[in-house]
């Protein structure tokens, strides 16, 4: 049992996509439902389905090879990373995709940064 289900999600996606599945199941919970919608809306997954207790999420791949590729976690239980929004634009601004969770919900950075709030940085992805 996990008490941190953003590492857990992100580390099966990954292991998924290692041993080239076409699906994992993670745990359910309306966090990494919100979560998977971001990665579905911007391209890294195919899709996620709702089944019982658990998600299914469907991997997406390109050319033989899957998209979700140098994986960060930023943000740990131990130690949570917060940053304003000098600092996401400091340390951020030209990666693909990073995950801020502040008061307005979910969202990129360069959402975050648009509506002027800084928050936790969970995590970085890119795409190649």
């Amino acid at each position: 049992m996990t008490n941190y289900l953003v590492s857990d999600m992100l580390v099966r996606i990954k292991n998924g996509y290692e041993n080239k599945k076409t699906c994992v199941t993670i745990k359910h919970s309306n966090f990494c439902l919100k979560f998977l919608d971001l990665l579905h809306l911007y391209g890294f997954i195919n899709g996620h389905i709702v089944f019982n207790n658990s998600i299914v999420v469907k991997l997406k791949y390109f050319r033989n090879d899957h998209v979700f590729k140098n994986l960060k976690l930023v943000s740990k239980p131990g130690r949570r990373q917060y940053f304003d929004v000098h600092g996401l634009k400091k340390n951020f601004f030209y990666k693909d995709f990073v995950l801020v969770s502040n008061k307005y919900g979910l969202m990129t950075h360069k959402d975050s940064i648009l509506k002027n709030c800084g928050g936790e940085v969970l995590f970085t992805l890119n795409y190649s």
